[in-house]
């Protein structure tokens, strides 16, 4: 989806992806989209666990 939206990513911003793609795929009625993706990426490094 990353390389579909044209969104560049290193690997720590796919590891946080991933992350928040766990605790939100925790509900079955979720559906993700591209606008989440970059929305969460926005607050990247902000959001990581210290």
């Amino acid at each position: 989806m990353l390389e579909q939206e044209g969104i560049e990513a290193g690997s720590g911003e796919i590891k946080f992806l991933l992350e928040r793609l766990r605790l939100v795929g925790e509900d079955p009625k979720r559906v993700i989209h591209s606008e989440d993706l970059r929305r969460w990426l926005q607050y990247y490094p902000a959001e990581l666990p210290k």
